[in-house]
């Protein structure tokens, strides 16, 4: 299973829980490439070994030129190393044919086998719907020019066919059309990409395979999707990782977390959660 990410230094740890969750629950040989601008060797071989105790058996790095991107510009909270995929055909080894990239901020809770030997139709990958409403939507697709009755996905699950996608596009054919659009970059390599591959697309489940937490505002509705689901993307401000989240998820997070981060990280996090309820909750009852 090749799996391919974009990461910086600061989310490696991140990126091993997400790797150990998928490792866990798809007893395959996996083989990681991991795109960056500039992580150092330390970490890299640090992580190569982490990686291995997770059980996944080759990490390959890619370091990309940051010049590539010097022209991408946009105010949004993502890191440019999420943009790194555009050049994804110029990076990759020849050889590949299918790759799945995954966000770092993602947990796997079964086995996506299914989702990765997807039959070969002709597309240039399978993808899952953004769950965001409409508001949100139009927000979006009208800034790209597509209709509201088009389907747009969220990039966090992409299953890529590289072979049908080298037969259409060039090494630099993504990054270009991004250059080319500085005024459709609110998600620049997720506008992109549903501009550029829309026309050979196949659908899966986001409930399944992308299940999207900064949609869910209702703790039970989570809680009915939860038992579903395959795979989890925070794709929230906040992440689990960090005392600050106050988002859903949590708990699912860190019975992969743990194993990464140590129990010590864990029970700190649960007790600065757990201590700030409870002294909301005095504040309430003071005020009533």
């Amino acid at each position: 299973m090749n799996i391919l990410v974009g990461v910086d230094r600061e989310y490696l740890r991140p990126l091993s829980v997400m790797l150990y969750s998928l490792a866990i629950h798809n007893p395959v040989s996996i083989k990681v490439y991991v795109m960056h601008f500039a992580i150092p060797v330390y970490d890299q071989k640090e992580f190569e070994m982490v990686a291995r105790r997770m059980g996944v058996a080759e990490v390959q790095f890619l370091k990309v030129n940051r010049k590539f991107f010097d022209n991408i510009i946009y105010k949004t909270r993502y890191k440019m190393e999420a943009n790194l995929r555009l050049l994804l055909l110029k990076e990759l080894p020849a050889y590949i044919d299918r790759i799945l990239w995954l966000d770092a901020d993602i947990i796997v809770r079964g086995s996506v086998r299914e989702l990765y030997s997807y039959c070969d139709y002709g597309q240039y990958a399978v993808v899952c719907k953004d769950m965001f409403p409409n508001w949100a939507k139009y927000d979006v697709v009208t800034q790209i020019g597509m209709r509201m009755d088009e389907k747009y996905f969220n990039s966090g699950v992409m299953l890529f066919y590289l072979n049908n996608m080298r037969k259409d596009f060039g090494e630099y054919d993504f990054l270009h059309w991004a250059n080319s659009n500085p005024d459709k970059l609110t998600y620049p390599d997720q506008n992109t990409f549903n501009v550029c591959l829309k026309e050979k697309l196949r659908w899966v489940r986001p409930e399944i395979y992308n299940l999207q937490l900064s949609w869910f505002d209702d703790r039970k509705q989570f809680f009915r999707a939860i038992d579903k689901c395959k795979i989890m993307h925070f794709n929230l401000p906040e992440k689990p990782w960090e005392d600050t989240y106050n988002g859903v998820g949590d708990i699912q997070y860190w019975k992969y977390g743990i194993k990464v981060y140590g129990i010590k990280k864990c029970l700190h996090y649960f007790l600065i959660k757990y201590k700030n309820i409870i002294i909301r909750y005095m504040r309430t009852t003071i005020k009533r």
